[in-house]
């Protein structure tokens, strides 16, 4: 039956939304959907509440993958078409249908608070992966303009290198160095410097090898990336990059410190390029602020979550062109501490 158009001044229908998570609702009511969750928060809380819920239903935090993150608005001016999206799924039976419905209608009524943090919900990673798809952080085109616009130095985000490569790493520190490439990654695609492209995807491809077999990855998951570093001109292919940028999102969307990572980074190059516009954004300074929760409730002692909060205050009553270098300072002291 089609239900009526969505009232933005009406609670989203719990039934509407159950039919989201199971993969039925019909496509031009899907599209409507998205669209109100990505323009409304308080919606979209709702509806990672209502997954939340359901993996409770289902028997256990690992039994469902978390929501997506609903599509921003198309940019004005036409864009690579970068869609991260997991495989839609289906209920697990009928019999889940009506404890599900009530649950979600408890939780669009506020009876129902299901505290999940970020290294379960992956929330703050896949809104930091939202965040590649806003305009380029560095305005540039053609080959070696990163390093024309940027300095010669651009890609050196300034944690400790060993000599030789053999570094060993907690996982948390190469999910959030691979945060950070894949931002330069995506830097790189916008500017459309196929060199930086290749360098970058190299270095990607060397620290998934790194973490891959722990984190039950296979080779082909990332032939795409594996594609961008060994032949330049598939470089100049939107399709490859865009599915490079869909493999690693799929990989670590679930970590905060590959969100993290992501978002550092796109704070580095935005604060070199002059673009204090970017720390002006509500939606980045949201992922910012998410990203501080998560990582302090995860350890309460550490100082990245600290270095994040002085970044929020800095950047609360907006940017002035003098106080960038002050912000990279303070980016330099995260991407140490989190990325050595």
């Amino acid at each position: 039956m089609r239900r009526e158009p969505l009232d933005p001044e009406v609670p989203v229908d719990p039934e509407a939304l159950a039919a989201l998570l199971d993969g039925t609702l019909p496509a031009h009511e899907r599209d409507e959907l998205l669209e109100r969750l990505a323009r409304s928060p308080a919606d979209y809380e709702a509806f990672v509440e209502a997954a939340s819920v359901l993996r409770d239903l289902e028997g256990g935090s690992g039994a469902a993958p978390a929501p997506p993150a609903p599509p921003l608005p198309p940019p004005a001016a036409p864009a690579p078409v970068r869609e991260i999206r997991p495989a839609r799924r289906r209920l697990p039976g009928a019999k889940l249908w009506l404890p599900l419905a009530a649950a979600l209608a408890a939780v669009l009524a506020g009876v129902v608070v299901v505290p999940w943090v970020l290294r379960n919900t992956g929330g703050e990673a896949r809104a930091a992966l939202a965040l590649l798809d806003d305009a380029p952080v560095a305005p540039a085109s053609g080959d070696g303009s990163l390093e024309t616009v940027l300095g010669r130095d651009w890609n050196q985000p300034g944690w400790p290198v060993k000599r030789g490569g053999g570094e060993t790493l907690p996982a948390r520190q190469w999910e959030f160095r691979i945060g950070v490439r894949l931002a330069d990654l995506d830097a790189a695609r916008d500017a459309r410097d196929t060199p930086a492209v290749q360098a970058t995807a190299t270095e990607l491809t060397r620290m998934v090898e790194r973490v891959g077999p722990d984190a039950g990855f296979r080779a082909e998951d990332f032939e795409a990336l594996r594609m961008l570093a060994a032949d330049p001109q598939s470089g100049r292919d939107p399709s490859t990059g865009a599915r490079a940028v869909k493999e690693l999102g799929d990989g670590f969307r679930d970590s905060p410190w590959f969100g993290l990572g992501i978002w550092v980074e796109q704070a580095r190059l935005a604060a070199l390029a002059g673009r204090g516009e970017f720390f002006e954004s509500q939606k980045a300074r949201k992922v910012l602020s998410g990203l501080a929760d998560s990582i302090q409730e995860a350890d309460a002692e550490d100082s990245v979550a600290r270095h994040l909060r002085d970044l929020d205050v800095q950047i609360r009553d907006g940017v002035q062109p003098g106080e960038l270098d002050e912000i990279r300072t303070t980016l330099t002291a995260i991407m140490r501490e989190s990325g050595a």
